[in-house]
Parts: structure tokens; sequence; C-alpha cells
């Protein structure tokens, strides 16, 4: 489903294997796994969105919250390699404040609120 790793310290990489549409049941390991990581430390979270293209409507109502939670708590998120139509959905629903990098694919980056 996923795949979780530190790249260095208080960093936490996820990566999606062998799916390309994100569900409720996937984001809420997602966020098992994020505050996981919240406990100990982890200040830098990028999720890996490559090869996914759709993500239902109940998957963005627990990311909205996800996003929410790690801003409360200080840490950084960063949606990398996100496709067309899932930048189109988060600019749609304003989760965050979305930086385009030079061409494709998109990264959406939500900024941890100020302590």
């Amino acid at each position: 489903m996923f795949l979780a790793e530190h790249t260095q310290e208080n960093v936490l990489y996820l990566k999606f294997s062998g799916i390309t549409r994100l569900h409720h049941s996937t984001i809420e390991a997602v966020k098992e796994e994020v505050v996981l990581h919240m406990k100990n430390c982890c200040k830098t979270i990028f999720i890996d969105l490559a090869n996914i293209h759709f993500i239902d409507a109940k998957s963005f109502e627990d990311l909205a919250s996800l996003v929410m939670a790690v801003k409360e708590e200080g840490i950084s998120l960063t949606l990398c390699n996100v496709s067309d139509e899932t930048f189109d959905l988060i600019s749609l629903m304003q989760l965050g404040d979305v930086l385009v990098s030079s061409g494709h694919p998109y990264e959406v980056v939500i900024q941890a609120s100020a302590n």
C-alpha cells in the first residue's frame, strides 16, 4: 500500500506502491503513520503522490484533517509528484499554499503554523 522511511532525522517520506487511487482506508493508514512519527518529533513530512490520479471525496476530507493536524503541531507537509488531476482537486479544495515547480509534476506545500 505505502512505504514509510526516514530520509534523515525528523523527516518522514511516504510513498505509495501499486495503487493509482487513494481511498479512505489508505488515508487512514497514512494518518496513523504520521501520528506515530509526530510523537517522535518528526518536523517535516513528504508524501509522494506519484502515480496517484484519483482521490475520493472521503479521502479529501481525511487529507484536510491530516493537514490541519500537522499544521497545529508545527510540522511542514509537502505533497510531491502531484498529477494534473490531483493538483486540480487539491487547488479546488484549497488545502494549502500551492507552489508550482518548473513544469510537472506539481508540489503542494502546506506550511506549519507559527508557534
